[in-house]
Parts: C-alpha cells; structure tokens; sequence
C-alpha cells in the first residue's frame, strides 16, 4: 500500500477588482495586513505555515463575512449545517465551530474592533484532509465593512495537490 501525502501549496492571495488594500494603511479605511508574506504571493504551506492575517479597519468593524469557493469544502461544510458564506459576526453556528475547534475570531471579537489577529493556519490541515486526490483549489474571501462604509474584499487561494493513488489491478 502506498503512502499518500500531501503536498499544498498556498497558490494565490488576490484582492478582487484589483489591489484594494494598497495605500489603505494609515487612512482611516480598512486594510489587510499579513507579516509572513507582505505581498500575498504564493506561499507553500507546511507545519511551519503562518496564516494570521490582521484585519484593520480604524472605524471598527461593522460586517465580516468568509465565502468559501470549494467543492471538497463545501461538502464538509454542509455536514456540520455551514453554508459556504460564513458571517463571522451574527452567525452563532458558525461562530461556535470556527471560535471553538479553530480559534478564529468571531462575534464580538469582530464587531466593531479596530484590528484584529485572523489567524486561519488551522484551518489550513482541513482543506488537506477534505481535499481530493489530485490539483484542487479553494478560495476564501474574507469581506467586511466598516462603521463608515468602508469595504474591502480579500481572496485568498489555497491550492492542494495530493499524489493520486493507484487502486491495485485485480
């Protein structure tokens, strides 16, 4: 029997419509910040990933909202009675599994903070394991809004490809 490992890539982090988040800092608008990997270029992941994001928005938050584009994910999702638009704030299911298992913030960790740790590196061994054999990606977009109005929208792409397993001729 042949060993099945994983090997992830993170392929992608893009904002959608273009770089929103650039020359957000310091303005008073929210901005997406993350220190391991400033320009959210591709990033492979492994046990020494780090996926902690910080979220600021000087008005404090008013709407956070995670959709998940992901067949494999969604699936898992449905099980657990998830949809694949997650909001963080109001959500109390989504709230209980993702603060609970995966220590995301959620609730009033959110709303109306002024900055915020997202730390998503836990949820990065679920995408694995849900994943199937093969090239898979899986698109988060965390989406929020401030107390002024501000939006900003963030995709971030994480790819899995996992060796495929040849079943035995019988």
């Amino acid at each position: 029997m042949a060993m099945v490992s994983a090997i992830v890539a993170f392929s992608s982090c893009e904002k959608e419509g273009g770089n929103e988040n650039e020359g957000n800092e310091g303005t008073g608008k929210p901005s997406i910040e993350w220190a391991a990997n400033p320009d959210f270029d591709v990033m492979p992941i492994d046990e020494n990933a780090d996926a902690n994001i910080v979220i600021k928005a000087p008005a404090g938050i008013k709407t956070f909202i995670v959709s998940i584009d992901s067949d494999a994910l969604e699936a898992a999702l449905g099980k657990i009675n998830l949809s694949s638009e997650l909001d963080l704030i109001n959500d109390k299911t989504a709230a209980a599994i993702l603060g609970g298992l995966y220590k995301v913030p959620t609730g009033d960790a959110l709303l109306n903070k002024t900055e915020v740790n997202f730390d998503i590196t836990k949820l990065l061994s679920m995408i694995t394991t849900v994943a199937p054999e093969g090239y898979s990606e899986h698109t988060f977009t965390i989406k929020l809004t401030d107390n002024e109005g501000n939006a900003l929208s963030q995709a971030c792409v994480f790819s899995v490809n996992k060796p495929i397993t040849e079943t035995p001729a019988e």
